[in-house]
């Protein structure tokens, strides 16, 4: 009884995910497989084009330029500290001048190939440890050092 002090639960019945029906038909399955090239890029240019305009012009204020400065004094202290490091671990094969052409390359062109603006491409601790032991095991089995290092890179993409 309620006011004797002791607690009561309800039972809920637990209902199976496959007893759950959806009669929604999703867009999904009416995509072909196949189709021409590039055709669903220039159906989402048509789509988004009119709104292209506003929406690089709204980026153009305060808030945006505090940001991209911030951004950009992070990525180049980054790539100049990594940069020196490796140029010192590498014979010279890689240094600062590397780092900076590849972090200003890819920070350019991986937004616009693959969709994702907000990632930031650079030289980090683990990638350049990964660089310096590459160099002394090429080093110790007597190759190369710039073959192995874009060897491992096309075989580990």
């Amino acid at each position: 009884s309620p006011g004797s002090g002791e607690a009561t639960t309800a039972f809920v019945p637990i209902t199976p995910m496959r007893a759950i029906q959806h009669d929604d038909h999703h867009e999904e399955e009416h995509i072909p497989f196949f189709g021409p090239f590039g055709k669903g890029f220039i159906e989402d240019l048509k789509t988004k084009l009119p709104w292209y305009f506003s929406d690089i012009k709204d980026g153009f204020n305060l808030k945006a330029l505090i940001t991209v400065l911030y951004l950009f004094w992070g990525v180049i202290a980054n790539a100049v500290a990594f940069g020196s490091l490796l140029g010192d671990n590498t014979d010279g094969y890689m240094g600062a001048t590397e780092t900076l052409l590849a972090t200003a390359a890819l920070g350019m062109l991986y937004p616009l190939l693959c969709g994702q603006p907000l990632t930031i491409m650079g030289a980090t601790g683990p990638i350049a440890a990964y660089i310096i032991a590459l160099k002394n095991l090429g080093d110790a089995v007597g190759v190369k050092f710039l073959p192995l290092y874009a060897w491992s890179g096309i075989f580990l993409s």
